[in-house]
């Protein structure tokens, strides 16, 4: 009886002892806050931008929210503005980013959130670009009147924005001349310059105004009438 009672006892130190060395292979899983990554921004316009995330740890717990958040200052949270991520890709994102000011510094990071809590990216930082538009124009007053002939002006006082493609002198016999009709045309713009037309007819009424011409389309100057002389 009692070596069967000391086989026992040795038995069960011996399955004590295995299972607390099963133990120490298996120790609980440590849960962390998710790593991410801010991926540059790019396509950026007067009011948008495109960006996004990768996620390179879900920090040992499923991911619930994920996404861009973005404000005027910098390392943003989800405090500020967040735009969520809704798509299937499992490990990064694209997001476009809409209506925002034009010529601002934003300030925008990726974002992550598991049981943990909220994990964040790198802080980048980017600025839209400012809003084109048609150019102003400016027709300088007639000049140098003969019988044939007359001098003007055209001056861009804004460009709007984008590059003048071209500008000059359009004139007909007509109200409002456009580039349909005559014009003069100077492919590199200086922003300024004198402009002169010839071939007229004596004795008859113009009417002139100076053009601009970017990508948004070609603007308008002022105008001005003037009579040839006799001959």
């Amino acid at each position: 009886m009692k070596t069967y009672s000391i086989t026992l006892i040795l038995f069960c130190l011996v399955v004590c002892l295995n299972s607390c060395g099963r133990w120490d292979l298996e120790p609980p899983v440590v849960k962390s806050l998710p790593e991410v990554y801010t991926t540059g921004v790019n396509v950026i316009t007067d009011s948008s931008a495109l960006s996004g995330g990768s996620i390179a740890s879900d920090g040992g717990a499923a991911v619930t929210a994920r996404g861009i958040c973005f404000g005027k200052s910098p390392n943003p949270t989800t405090d500020d503005t967040v735009i969520t991520d809704k798509s299937i890709a499992k490990d990064y994102f694209s997001i476009q980013l809409s209506k925002l000011e034009q010529n601002t510094t934003y300030y925008l990071r990726a974002f992550a959130t598991n049981s943990e809590g909220t994990g964040y990216g790198n802080n980048v930082q980017f600025t839209t670009s400012v809003k084109s538009s048609l150019s102003v124009v400016i027709t300088w007053p007639a000049s140098n009147i003969t019988s044939s002939s007359v001098s003007s002006g055209v001056e861009v006082t804004s460009d709007g924005g984008e590059l003048i493609l071209y500008m000059g002198i359009c004139w007909s016999r007509n109200p409002n001349p456009t580039v349909s009709d005559n014009k003069t045309m100077i492919i590199s713009p200086l922003y300024s310059d004198v402009c002169s037309i010839t071939n007229l007819t004596a004795a008859t009424t113009y009417y002139i105004r100076a053009y601009a011409t970017n990508s948004k389309g070609t603007s308008y100057g002022n105008q001005v009438m003037f009579t040839t002389l006799s001959k």
